[in-house]
């Protein structure tokens, strides 16, 4: 089983990390910032587990050029999982210049469409070799609301890709899932934005990677497309 990890420097992408780790499951792991990676690398016994790359994703050449590296390294079952998003919103429409929106789409959709387009093209998949995209999405997923435009039509945009992408490529051997997360992750930026809030209120990191294994290791028989989660006492 291999990883290919969008978005590993931080957030659930470099909790996933950690966690395949701990799995003996070998790590392809990509971000803008990747000093937290060097250290993880530099302290686990078996470095041939974690691949690091230094890449922005919004650049489309340079993320097909990894991906030409990375083919000729990974054997058998492979899954994608996206975790890169910026949080883009805190703007009224009429504020959102063109220049803002595109920036937008880039940061939370075209870094997870590049790496999703290469890995379709290049990994070989069939019905007998299931390979895997996750995707991970936001409440601002499925609607928007006052000041998260610009975040939320790059995150539904992202929504809609993973539709289609199982519509057609389902049947050829390709699980593709979205997770909806709707809710606070629980990390220091969000306790520090919300003091005093119960711990009750957020998601845990561990829930969520649970939840990723989970739609990894489903039987072709029983796949989920959308997956949205949330803490029980969540208003939605």
């Amino acid at each position: 089983m291999n990883y290919i990890i969008a978005g590993a420097s931080k957030g659930v992408g470099l909790a996933l990390v950690e966690d395949c780790i701990k799995k003996d499951i070998k790590v392809f792991a990509i971000a803008r910032n990747v000093e937290t990676l060097k250290d993880m690398k530099e302290s686990i016994d078996s470095k041939d587990l974690l691949h690091i790359y230094q890449l922005d994703l919004t650049n489309s050449k340079k993320t097909s050029d990894l991906f030409d590296e990375i083919k000729n390294t990974i054997k058998g079952r492979s899954v994608l999982v996206n975790c890169c998003a910026t949080w883009t919103g805190g703007k009224e429409v009429k504020e959102i210049s063109p220049k803002d929106m595109l920036e937008a789409i880039n940061l939370n959709f075209m870094t997870s469409y590049n790496p999703i387009y290469e890995f379709i093209n290049k990994l070989s998949f069939s019905k007998d070799l299931t390979n895997t995209i996750v995707s991970l999405g936001a409440t601002a997923s499925t609607r928007g609301g006052k000041k998260t435009s610009s975040f939320a039509v790059g995150k539904s945009s992202l929504r809609i890709l993973s539709q289609s992408l199982a519509k057609e490529m389902g049947p050829k051997g390709l699980h593709v899932a979205h997770i909806i997360i709707d809710g606070l992750i629980l990390n220091k930026r969000t306790l520090d934005l919300n003091p005093g809030l119960d711990l009750d209120k957020y998601i845990h990191m561990n829930s969520i990677i649970n939840q990723i294994h989970l739609l990894v290791d489903q039987p072709r028989d029983a796949w989920t497309l959308e997956l949205d989660i949330r803490p029980y006492n969540e208003t939605f």
